[in-house]
């Protein structure tokens, strides 16, 4: 395999890997959410099923463990949550903020050496959704100054990847002059912009190679930046909105219209108005065409144990359209041979070929609730069938490993 020079900057990180004269090029294979941001997953348990069998103190005790903390952790629904300060990139969920990374040279006889530059090439955004315009920035800074050095850009390649391989796009104007996106010219900071065409549906990956005219050794580098297109319009939230207490929990309904029919999955968050963040809410729901109203419940318990009254903010409503092969509603009564056939059905549809994701625009705007008090809610803990059959699982565990230990 021919070696090349690398700088990976996705939406995860960055990985650096430099080389004298030569370079190393590093991707996961086929169609991926590499570049999607990734987020913490606050609805699911705190551990899977598996660990069970791994526990350090043994299976009795890591099966005690594991349902002494799923009673904890399952206070609210699995679809209802608090939502934390720190919870960035659920309250943020647009954008990311990366660091920038020391380069790291190999020489011939394989040392590493750290270089005395550092660089970072920044995408505004980790999806583009219809025609919103993306803008990517880059740059390199010295050490221990930081300040930002030339670049002598060689090459910028944009490529589209699905699973069907990669297209070539047009390549971007990447630039320091002021123009197509840049604010200031000559200040070292390298900036594009990108707008989809209804064509561009996929990962879309960034390659810059560069050199750093400041480094006597010469050295090659690549950038490579992710982020992911969706360009066409699946749905849209209306503006409308209906509120309710329901069991002693809040619910807002929010209109959709939706355009392309599909299984989609929703958040929303929810603050009061001193704008701290109060609860998250997820729905997954198989939807046809036209307006519907999507229902975004937040469980009771959680604005007691948050402490804060009404009214509320709701904002930050987003969505995507999962463009999977199986509908995750087409297994449901089905026989284990019928999942089978299912699953070796759907290797023939469009969608085994296609981006396994469309992303809706968000709804930035905010719906403020009317006044409540916390006693208008319910402090009792969930209850539900999903959570009883867990808690029997987890007792089912503990007694098998109490026998078995006998």
């Amino acid at each position: 395999m021919k070696k090349r020079i690398l700088i990976i900057c996705g939406i995860a990180g960055i990985l650096v890997l430099a080389v004298i004269g030569i370079t190393l090029f590093l991707r996961p294979p086929g169609d991926s959410d590499h570049a999607r941001r990734p987020q913490r997953d606050i609805f699911s348990p705190p551990e899977s099923d598996d660990a069970l069998n791994d526990s350090p103190e043994g299976e009795v005790e890591g099966a005690k463990r594991m349902l002494k903390e799923y009673l904890a952790w399952s206070i609210y629904p699995q679809t209802s949550r608090p939502l934390l300060k720190d919870y960035e990139d659920l309250i943020n969920y647009s954008t990311l903020k990366l660091r920038p990374t020391r380069l790291v040279s190999v020489d011939a006889s394989g040392k590493l050496t750290p270089s005395a530059f550092g660089c970072l090439i920044q995408p505004q955004k980790h999806s583009v959704i219809g025609t919103d315009l993306q803008t990517i920035t880059m740059w390199c800074n010295r050490s221990p100054d930081g300040a930002f050095v030339p670049i002598k850009i060689q090459d910028v390649v944009l490529v589209k990847r699905t699973p069907l391989g990669t297209q070539r796009q047009p390549a971007p104007n990447l630039n320091d002059q002021g123009v197509n996106g840049d604010e200031k010219a000559g200040d070292n900071v390298y900036t594009m912009t990108w707008q989809a065409t209804p064509s561009d549906w996929g990962d879309m990956d960034l390659t810059v190679k560069l050199e750093i005219p400041e480094e006597k050794e010469n050295r090659a580098y690549e950038l490579n930046a992710g982020f992911f297109a969706s360009p066409r319009l699946i749905a849209e939230f209306t503006g409308n909105f209906r509120e309710s207490i329901v069991d002693g929990s809040l619910i807002i309904s929010a209109e959709l219209n939706v355009m392309v029919p599909g299984y989609y999955e929703f958040h929303g968050n929810l603050f009061n108005t001193d704008d701290e963040p109060v609860a998250i809410n997820r729905v997954k729901k198989d939807l046809k065409t036209g307006k519907q109203w999507i229902d975004f419940l937040f469980f009771g318990k959680i604005f007691h144990d948050r402490g804060t009254n009404g009214p509320y903010v709701l904002t930050g409503l987003r969505g995507e359209r999962r463009n999977l092969p199986i509908n995750p509603t087409e297994f449901a009564g089905k026989s284990p041979q019928e999942m089978d056939r299912l699953m070796q059905e759907s290797l023939t549809r469009p969608e085994a070929t296609q981006p396994n994701h469309e992303v809706m625009p968000s709804w930035e705007k905010k719906f403020v609730t009317q006044e409540y008090l916390i006693s208008n809610f319910s402090n009792q803990p969930y209850d539900g069938p999903d959570k009883r059959e867990r808690i029997q699982m987890y007792e089912e565990q503990i007694r098998d490993a109490e026998t078995a230990s006998r």
